[in-house]
């Protein structure tokens, strides 16, 4: 079992805590959302990687780089991803959306969202190599729905380094509950690695317990 399957059911993930997420107007960002990591304001921003095998559960060091940078606007969260990978290697597929993500077909790329803050419920997205879409609501007792589809974006490339990525989550798509004072998510990644059967994961949590988007990383 691989992919989102094996990212919500790991038992631990890298402890590595996220940087604060960078703010920038819409009017000034300049990206074209193509899956190429390459603007200005992706490069400006810090690269987050650490990656550890979460299946099989060795905890093992990924045997890629993964290159992940963030930021929002105010219409939503956009990540870039630059995923290092030998070219023979890759496995790109273009599925129906939802393709089952319990054996996936390419290798892909996971977000996960704690929308909520505080472990309520979460949202976790994958775009597989080729840019077939999956996606599924999550609450607190790892219950999971499929049917529910979201309106965001992704795209990928085949690049020197391997694929890269990215996305576009708007803030409408998700319910964001009031605050008194600064707003916080939860955030996680998964990446799977189909031709060699692994799935990397990459989180600020020890472990994972019955409340599953409690555990992601707070930004």
């Amino acid at each position: 079992m691989i992919g989102i399957a094996s990212f919500v059911s790991a038992q631990s993930f890298a402890q590595l805590p996220f940087p604060r997420i960078t703010q920038f107007e819409e009017e000034n960002i300049n990206i074209s959302l193509d899956g190429f990591v390459e603007e200005a304001a992706w490069q400006s921003l810090p690269v987050i990687d650490g990656m550890k095998i979460s299946d099989p559960d060795t905890l093992e060091d990924a045997p890629y780089k993964t290159e992940i940078r963030f930021f929002s606007t105010e219409r939503g969260l956009y990540f870039g991803i630059v995923n290092h990978q030998p070219a023979e290697s890759l496995i790109e597929r273009i599925t129906t959306r939802d393709y089952p993500p319990y054996a996936p077909v390419n290798d892909g790329l996971g977000v996960a969202i704690d929308a909520s803050g505080d472990g309520r419920y979460g949202y976790a997205l994958r775009v597989g190599l080729g840019g077939s879409m999956t996606d599924t609501s999550m609450l607190a007792e790892r219950q999971m729905n499929f049917q529910w589809d979201g309106a965001w974006a992704a795209y990928t490339q085949i690049i020197e380094e391997g694929w890269s990525a990215e996305f576009f989550v708007p803030w409408s798509m998700m319910p964001l509950p009031q605050v008194e004072n600064e707003r916080k998510i939860g955030l996680a990644f998964f990446r799977d690695l189909t031709g060699e059967r692994r799935t990397m994961g990459l989180s600020a949590t020890s472990s994972y317990t019955k409340c599953l988007p409690k555990r992601f990383s707070k930004i």
